[in-house]
């Protein structure tokens, strides 16, 4: 079964440089503000193969590169095409899949009969051996992209709702990361969202980090639809949200959010059915 391939340790440090660079704190964008390394943005994989009659196969990359055939008896190359059904001829190969991607993860998905990117493959940055590369069992399919994940969604309504100082203050129960979603039964109002992975903290309206005034237009941290009167924010993590000067939800509609998550599996009960 063919899978997506990468430099090893590239995958988790893309992702995880994403996340530290959508930060904000006190209505600014916040990004990371220590120091980061970066993932490769040029390399190649490569594979021996014994073939007893020619193969075909086709390369998807996510960035641009080529391709090479090294005759590993007579050390003679050729190039091949990305864009094209490629064919090895028989022999022992060695086969080169080279990738570059400026702004992205260098990444590849090689399919054919007997040719195919898997654990098998190795990987090099050009500057030490090549070695494993790095695969996931979420990204198997040709038509997925590495650099996004497909979340879980799930909307989600506050378990408590409670009047404090003159607002309202929504607890969802435990932290998650989600998109608030305020439906609003007539026409827009300017609401203030004050966050808080604690009660204490979303209730600090004027210190809290993430606290955001939502505008009709030109929101740099959401968006209104006109036509369903929705305003959605961006992704955020947060237990709390306080609503100052707002008394009831009837004073705007109703407020949830949009969780995204991935339905990893729960080891624990699965360690517990199995000793029961």
């Amino acid at each position: 079964m063919a899978k997506w391939i990468w430099y090893h340790g590239d995958f988790e440090i893309y992702h995880a440089m994403k996340q530290n660079f959508d930060r904000e704190e006190r209505v600014m964008k916040w990004p990371a503000y220590w120091y980061t390394s970066g993932w490769n943005h040029n390399v190649y994989f490569c594979k021996e193969v014994y073939l007893k009659q020619p193969e075909t196969f086709t390369v998807k990359v996510q960035g641009e590169g080529y391709g090479k055939f090294v005759d590993l008896e007579s050390h003679e190359e050729t190039k091949f095409s990305l864009l094209e059904v490629v064919t090895c001829p028989v022999g022992h190969y060695r086969i080169e899949v080279y990738v570059a991607n400026l702004s992205g993860l260098p990444c590849a998905y090689i399919e054919g009969k007997a040719i195919q990117s898997d654990e098998s493959w190795q990987a090099s940055n050009f500057l030490d051996d090549a070695s494993a590369v790095g695969t996931s069992k979420y990204f198997i399919k040709a038509n997925q992209n590495p650099m996004h994940f497909t979340y879980t969604h799930d909307i989600r309504h506050a378990q408590k709702v409670e009047c404090v100082e003159e607002g309202l203050l929504f607890d969802f129960g435990h932290d998650l990361t989600a998109k608030t979603v305020i439906k609003f039964s007539q026409e827009f109002k300017p609401l203030t969202l004050s966050y808080g992975e604690s009660r204490t903290e979303a209730l600090d309206v004027k210190d809290t980090y993430l606290k955001h005034k939502i505008k009709q237009n030109n929101d740099p941290f959401g968006a209104y639809d006109d036509e369903t009167k929705t305003y959605t924010t961006k992704l955020r993590a947060f237990r709390y949200i306080y609503l100052p000067d707002v008394k009831n939800t009837e004073d705007f509609g109703e407020l949830s959010v949009d969780f995204e998550f991935i339905k990893f599996p729960k080891l624990g009960n699965s360690l517990l059915q199995i000793q029961n």
